[in-house]
């Protein structure tokens, strides 16, 4: 049996779900390639293979394809070459014009409730006659992705997969990722509706000794710590966050380094002190800024490295505001949040005036809807509601 969808919508055709090769895919074709129909596309999601008993789409390109179905292959003769890797089944020729002049796109679908395999190649039968029995560690896309040049403006990504895990298909070496929503992906910060879904890892890395950790705040700062980091002896680890990756600001051409292990004071203050690092670092600084249009002068820190952590600036900033908030993106229990609060309380403890807060991340996984997001993380309303208290201005 088979089940099939057609649809315009937006001057884009798609076929959906198709299982053999019908005969209203070609008409459709052809329709296509004879009608000048300005951006049309005709996309075409191949389910599952069936033309040759397993594919519509042939890897010809792969020597293993002819080694390991010496039978039931589709001769290299016969197959219409797409890419030099992949070919269509001779059956399916009708489609050549249209990938020819890009109004094709042939999108794989894993037609199994198993992640680990994949009915685009019945990879387990191509490769060992048995199912569930792998022959080969990688799939047959990946290695298509590394037959095919690099492209100049190279991702982070060769492929994506739509699915809650990777397919068998795109395992392997090239760099691939599997996201549930395409919506919310995005790499360097290019997308405006990607959801931060993330963790930090600086507590962590910050508990082992011998280790300095760096975590920047902007771009100027992030090349001259990292240079300072290369000449160290000691290893350090350079924490980045994804999500400041399209961040710009000026940076310096010349020879230029940060010292590793000392906190920068961004913003200076005298009613209290507001410690953070990081993308938190936005956080921390539109805060003082609408704390300081009531008339509170806040004093902003910058940690820029974690260990070791420079507590001296924090507290000589404490010894002249006798108050202190700490903002991070961490989870709360054991984190860089709680070393800061113990070595500030005892040090600089008959300079304060008022308890040590702190406002971090919620004690959870990170979610993936946006508004569980932004009550998972810390915010500048929060923040300045938090200062408040502090200063005992508001219960």
């Amino acid at each position: 049996m088979f089940s099939r969808r057609v649809f315009l919508r937006n001057g884009a055709l798609a076929v959906v779900g198709t299982a053999a090769i019908p005969s209203f895919l070609t008409r459709a074709a052809y329709s296509t390639v004879e009608a000048d129909a300005g951006n049309k596309r005709l996309v075409v999601i191949f389910q599952r293979g069936a033309a040759d008993g397993l594919n519509i789409v042939v890897p010809h390109g792969e020597q293993v394809y002819y080694a390991m179905r010496p039978s039931i292959n589709i001769p290299r003769n016969a197959v219409i070459d797409l890419d030099g890797f992949f070919g269509l089944h001779p059956s399916m020729s009708a489609l050549q014009p249209l990938w020819n002049q890009r109004h094709l796109a042939i999108l794989h679908a894993a037609g199994s409730p198993d992640p680990s395999r994949s009915h685009f190649d019945a990879q387990d039968f191509m490769e060992s006659g048995t199912p569930g029995v792998k022959a080969t560690e990688d799939g047959w896309l990946n290695r298509a992705l590394r037959s095919l040049p690099v492209p100049a403006d190279k991702s982070a990504f060769r492929a994506i997969g739509l699915g809650p895990s990777l397919p068998r298909i795109l395992a392997g070496p090239e760099p691939a990722v599997a996201v549930n929503n395409i919506s919310e992906f995005g790499v360097g910060g290019r997308n405006p509706n990607v959801t931060p879904v993330s963790n930090t890892f600086e507590a962590m890395y910050a508990n082992i000794p011998g280790l300095k950790v760096i975590s920047t705040s902007t771009p100027y700062e992030a090349k001259g710590s990292l240079k300072a980091a290369i000449r160290d002896d000691d290893p350090v680890i350079f924490m980045e966050s994804e999500v400041m990756y399209g961040e710009k600001s000026e940076v310096p051409e010349e020879e230029y380094y940060i010292q590793l292990g000392k906190a920068d004071v961004k913003k200076e203050g005298n009613d209290v002190t507001i410690v953070s690092y990081n993308k938190m670092m936005k956080v921390a600084m539109a805060a003082a800024e609408e704390l300081a249009k009531e008339g509170i002068e806040a004093e902003v820190i910058d940690l820029a490295t974690i260990r070791p952590l420079d507590w001296f600036t924090i507290l000589e900033s404490v010894k002249k505001t006798n108050r202190l908030v700490i903002v991070e993106e961490q989870w709360p229990f054991a984190s860089v949040s709680s070393e800061i609060a113990y070595r500030i309380q005892k040090e600089g403890f008959d300079y304060l005036d008022a308890p040590i807060r702190r406002i971090t991340s919620v004690d959870a996984p990170m979610h993936y809807a946006p508004n569980l997001v932004a009550a998972y993380l810390p915010d500048v309303p929060r923040t300045v509601k938090l200062v408040k208290e502090v200063m005992y201005l508001k219960k």
